[in-house]
């Protein structure tokens, strides 16, 4: 499985952001994706956080299904 995490925020604390770190739309965006890493970054997602954004993480099922599986539920199989 994979899991990608980014912190959501909106607009407007978006373009707090990018005042308060003077940085571009890019750079927030990338932070807030966890696309990059680095003091700044770190810096800007714990900021993200304070002004009220919020964490999501996606779990990806990675494993692919072949269409012969079958799945059993408790009324019995699909």
């Amino acid at each position: 499985m994979d899991t990608e995490k980014m912190i959501k925020v909106t607009t407007e604390i978006r373009v707090e952001l990018m005042k308060e770190f003077p940085v571009s739309e890019k750079t927030v965006y990338n932070a807030l994706t966890f696309a990059t890493g680095g003091y700044a970054a770190e810096q800007i997602r714990r900021r993200a956080l304070e002004l009220g954004g919020k964490l999501m993480q996606e779990v990806k099922d990675t494993a692919e299904a072949s269409p012969k599986d079958e799945r059993v539920t408790e009324g019995g199989a699909e």
